[in-house]
């Protein structure tokens, strides 16, 4: 007992309960903020060699203080800073994976082409030709920032959506300005629309199935507030990847190249595998590899693989969800657990058949497992 009042004493200050969590302000944002400098400088060791015994004593205090930082501050909890919060928890559990992933791997940082023994070491170098090829922030802000693994060894096997830009300068720049308009219209439209439409126009933190209307028409309203809360993060992100687009290409004079486009199109998926390996964003993929899809192939193989990636997703958007104030709900990890099942199942078919899931029945299959079950994800409004 005396054991476990410790282990919880340590934890609760750790992660404060919601009312115990401390206001975010101005005054205090760079208290809530100082774990970045550990995250940073795992990002600066992990491109220098022989640091591995470094990274790993320093890895201990990053990730508590991730957590401190990340869980210990938080806006008041109102329909305004819901989206803050989220992304607050989303960022503390990605510098939480980035740390993790800097320490425990030696090679999981390493540029297409490189080897260990091209990095320069941690003070001078021995080798004028291993010296970094940009200054040393630069390279931290490159580790940190490198989302999909892009021209880097980790990000292997990441599907890249073919380009449909023109790219050309001018052109390229306009195209992503369009989509930036286009997103931050619709994001605007759906607001509006769940906000004037008779029988949507719930409350903050409401069910999305609406109680006093028939069956039928209760689960077309409620497949009908899914789809649009995936069109707003699909929205979303593409409209921010277009901004990050536009400043990379015109103000860091960065190769248009370089930045493909981040979603493919999920309403043509033939196969659950298809809609999350190459129409859905990668970005956070390396994310649920580093906390579960490493750590299920080492326990079971490709199966592990794919379970623990799947229930690592879930985790990973439920804890971020913690700081909105409504504690835990495991629903949205069981919907993403379901969806490694379904790979699964797509898998056993390939092998049985001899033919993949795929056309207008894989289509069906595919929006049976998102449109069908995803709605376990929302079982109340964030609008």
């Amino acid at each position: 007992m005396e054991m476990s009042h410790i282990a919880q004493t340590i934890f609760r200050s750790l992660v404060p309960l919601p009312q115990d969590r401390i206001t975010l302000t101005w005054n205090n944002a760079h208290y809530a903020s100082v774990h970045m400098l550990p995250v940073a400088m795992l990002a600066y060791l992990v491109r220098r060699r022989n640091t591995e015994l470094l990274r790993l004593a320093l890895l201990p205090l990053t990730v508590m203080m991730s957590v401190r930082c990340t869980f210990g501050y938080s806006n008041p909890t109102t329909p305004e800073t819901f989206l803050l919060n989220w992304l607050r928890g989303l960022a503390g559990l990605s510098a939480i994976a980035l740390a993790l992933d800097c320490a425990l791997s030696s090679t999981s940082r390493m540029k297409l082409g490189e080897t260990p023994k091209e990095l320069p070491p941690l003070f001078g170098s021995d080798n004028p030709e291993a010296s970094p090829t940009s200054p040393w922030w630069a390279e931290i802000l490159e580790v940190q920032l490198t989302f999909r693994g892009i021209g880097w060894n980790f990000g292997k096997g990441v599907y890249i959506h073919p380009e449909h830009r023109p790219m050309e300068f001018r052109p390229f720049v306009l195209s992503h300005l369009r989509t930036y308009i286009k997103g931050y219209l619709a994001i605007d439209a759906v607001q509006a629309f769940f906000k004037y439409t008779p029988g949507l126009g719930a409350p903050y933190g409401a069910s999305i199935w609406n109680a006093t209307l028939p069956p039928y028409q209760r689960y077309v309203a409620s497949t009908l507030v899914h789809i649009m809360c995936g069109a707003v993060i699909q929205f979303g992100l593409e409209m921010n990847y277009s901004l990050a687009t536009i400043v990379a290409v015109t103000v860091f004079g960065q190769s248009p190249a370089a930045w493909p486009p981040v979603y493919g199109n999920p309403w043509k998926s033939k196969s659950v595998h298809d809609f999350w390996a190459k129409q859905w964003h990668q970005l956070l993929r390396r994310n649920f590899m580093v906390f579960g899809g490493i750590p299920g192939q080492w326990l079971a193989g490709r199966v592990g693989a794919v379970m623990g990636t799947f229930i690592a997703s879930g985790l990973f958007h439920e804890f971020g969800l913690y700081l909105v104030g409504r504690g835990m709900d495991h629903r949205v990890t069981l919907f993403f657990m379901l969806q490694g099942v379904a790979i699964l199942m797509e898998k056993v078919f390939m092998v049985f058949t001899g033919h993949r899931v795929e056309g207008w029945t894989g289509r069906i299959w595919t929006y049976m497992w998102i449109l069908g079950f995803g709605q376990l994800m929302h079982g109340c409004l964030a609008f």
